[in-house]
């Protein structure tokens, strides 16, 4: 675990202010809160999903949460590859970005209409639906997102402490037959749940068209599958 900290913490104290950034939620006055280490079954499963796709459904091998002194979170995790990813809570990519590897554009829009200012922070989010952004924080406590070519997009002020302003990650939920489940969920299913009752089938969408699969049974049990019917996460509704 201390490799993975070493690794990526540095990056996930840029990336942790551009949390749920599907909402166009930006806090620049995020600082690096705490890092905590956790089981990869405690992932959201839209960050489980990530990974799942972008490293070819290895097994997470080491996971760390870190929240933001104003509550955003981003979550790092490293696969039997050792490769590793930092993801917000929708599953979107973050990776921090060096100050000297700005796009020019972005530095002549910056030394333009906010002269004075210096960039403190730099991040770039891959939402799930591929779309990129890049998010900086100046010493003026603003926030600017620019696309990927360098283009301004929005500037957002700083929040003032104890006033997130966040809202929940939403996605569509759509009732389906258990025998649209994907393959293997229903093998997974057959072969771990054969005892359980009442069971419920979904399809969870996100607006960008990230789909996951739940199935609900009876005491608020709940198994979550990616889009291709592997095996996520169970998980138990209080």
């Amino acid at each position: 675990m201390k490799k993975l900290l070493t690794g990526i913490v540095c990056t996930m104290a840029m990336c942790v202010f551009t949390a749920c950034q599907q909402q166009e939620t930006v806090n620049p006055g995020i600082t690096t809160g705490s890092v905590e280490s956790i089981a990869a079954t405690d992932l959201p499963v839209l960050v489980l999903n990530a990974a799942h796709q972008d490293f070819g459904g290895q097994r997470i091998t080491e996971a760390v949460k870190m929240t933001g002194t104003e509550g955003s979170v981003v979550y790092g995790v490293t696969v039997e590859s050792h490769d590793a990813g930092n993801y917000s809570e929708d599953g979107g990519k973050c990776n921090g970005i060096e100050l000297t590897a700005l796009p020019q554009t972005m530095s002549d829009y910056i030394a333009t209409h906010y002269a004075g200012a210096n960039v403190v922070k730099a991040a770039q989010m891959t939402t799930p639906d591929g779309t990129t952004k890049i998010m900086v924080r100046l010493d003026t406590r603003k926030a600017l997102t620019f696309d990927a070519s360098g283009n301004f997009l929005e500037e957002k002020a700083a929040q003032k402490k104890g006033k997130k302003g966040k809202k929940g990650c939403e996605m569509s939920k759509e009732s389906i037959a258990a025998t649209d489940l994907p393959q293997p969920a229903q093998d997974y299913i057959a072969a771990n749940y054969a005892d359980q009752v009442s069971a419920e089938a979904y399809k969870l969408t996100k607006k960008e068209g990230a789909s996951l699969f739940a199935v609900a049974f009876a005491h608020q049990l709940e198994v979550v599958f990616a889009v291709d019917g592997t095996f996520l996460k169970e998980r138990t509704h209080q």
